[in-house]
């Protein structure tokens, strides 16, 4: 990576930080997520395998509560920022490496009890293959969580949106993380995808899995969660050329 890469990734992976830590949408978007995992298994804690981990930050969360977290991000940058954050209380329960599931498959398969995948179909090129992947990752009978964004978060309409639902307040604290959001996608060139209810459950069932509960999140519903369990198998050849813009639906903006 160039020096000048390093240092903008770093820029980044800081700022993200500072954005999110007790931005209280995100903490309660983390523990949603911590919820499903928990359901996910019986007894014990589970085996996580977190899609497109960032710096960390669901990751750590998740290995606080007891679970075995591997983190994976395609950016070697924000693995070592994720790693540099990692606590030497969970390093015996928490890994990251740098790997794109939709290109180069799963760390493991059969390996995992639950996949999470928060915010990253709408802008990895291949999201039909990731999905894919992550259903060869589990072992039978394993969950997914796929956080999806249903549109743009625009700032003007999240803000209408989190005013309607949760008041003036909470739609002044949310600038806090939608000016940011909004500078860094604007310079982000690649295309986006959006997905609603209905577009989430077919992608997923495409992919193998049976959806058990979808429903609207974070900041006033801008994003769609997803909690889907392992089911039949799929053409996986046939999954591999599937064209990316099945999931263009009519959510986005």
């Amino acid at each position: 990576m160039k020096t000048s890469d390093s240092i903008a990734m770093r820029l980044y992976a800081a700022g993200y930080d500072a954005t999110v830590e007790g931005f209280s949408p995100y903490e309660r978007l983390a523990d949603e997520i911590a919820g499903y995992v928990d359901r996910s298994v019986e007894h014990g804690p589970a085996r996580v395998l977190d899609v497109a981990c960032g710096t960390g930050t669901l990751a750590r969360r998740l290995a606080e509560a007891g679970h075995v977290v591997t983190g994976l991000d395609t950016v070697p940058g924000l693995v070592e920022a994720a790693r540099r954050r990692t606590p030497p209380a969970l390093a015996d329960r928490l890994a990251f490496t740098a790997r794109d599931v939709a290109l180069a498959g799963p760390p493991g398969v059969l390996a995992y009890d639950v996949v999470v995948a928060l915010h990253t179909i709408y802008w990895h090129p291949y999201p039909e293959r990731l999905l894919r992947a992550c259903w060869a990752a589990l072992r039978p009978g394993g969950h997914a969580i796929v956080v999806a964004y249903s549109r743009a978060a625009t700032v003007r309409r999240t803000l209408a949106s989190v005013w309607r639902a949760d008041g003036a307040t909470a739609a002044a604290s949310a600038l806090r993380w939608l000016v940011p959001t909004a500078v860094f996608e604007a310079f982000r060139r690649i295309p986006k995808r959006y997905v609603d209810d209905a577009g989430i459950r077919g992608a997923l069932a495409r992919a193998g899995f049976l959806v058990r509960e979808t429903r609207r999140t974070f900041l006033g519903g801008v994003s769609v969660i997803a909690w889907a369990q392992q089911a039949q198998p799929v053409d996986h050849d046939d999954a591999m050329g599937a064209s990316s813009e099945v999931l263009h639906q009519n959510g986005r903006p």
